[in-house]
């Protein structure tokens, strides 16, 4: 009845540590086999790549990397039909390219079609600068294209001014910026002065 088609429809949510034999036990909780799975998508913490550690504090091997090897792992161990993962835009040409070149041999290891773009968010309605590297790989043999960056706001080597902002990009303030004032501690939602200005 209800009950089974709400369990159906449920998500778990399992507590993991998905570093060293984690993604093998992942498999056998979820109870998948190789190539049962439709799509695999992530985002794996990637701290030794961020702009915000020095290009001398970076290296390969940086233990803060661990989880994008882990779900180069679970890719391996699950095979699943795509693969979707993003990133912090400086893993395009970490280590001059090395992994990225890696991840996308991997992939190909694995049997995957792979294509790579930095985009940033922005230029997507998202309302933030934010650039990120988005893999897509695909054994299907049929590998969708990635959507061109709307603008070509950025310098020639791919990086952008961090001050600068593409045509047409959303705010903060375009978003969230009717949102009613908030007034103490209340659990009580606060009422719209008027009506809602953006789909936000």
């Amino acid at each position: 009845g209800d009950l089974e088609v709400a369990r159906k429809t449920m998500a778990d949510a399992i507590n993991l540590d998905l570093s060293d034999d984690g993604v093998d036990e992942l498999a056998r909780r979820l109870d998948l086999v190789p190539e049962q799975l439709d799509v695999l998508v992530g985002g794996p913490p990637c701290q030794g790549f961020s702009k915000n550690v020095t290009r001398s504090g970076r290296f390969l091997e940086d233990p803060k990397n661990l989880l994008v090897r882990s779900f180069i792992r679970a890719v391996e161990v699950f095979r699943p039909k795509m693969v979707l993962m993003e990133n912090v835009a400086e893993m395009a040409n970490a280590f001059g390219g090395s992994f990225r070149e890696e991840l996308q041999d991997r992939f190909r290891e694995f049997g995957y079609e792979v294509e790579y773009q930095v985009h940033n968010a922005a230029e997507h309605g998202v309302p933030q600068r934010r650039r990120r590297v988005v893999f897509l790989a695909s054994r299907t043999g049929v590998l969708p294209k990635l959507p061109e960056p709307r603008s070509q706001v950025g310098l020639s080597d791919g990086t952008h001014k961090r001050d600068e902002v593409p045509a047409g990009a959303v705010s903060v303030w375009d978003a969230i910026g009717d949102l009613a004032p908030v007034i103490g501690s209340s659990a009580r939602p606060n009422r719209y002065a008027s009506d809602p200005q953006s789909d936000y």
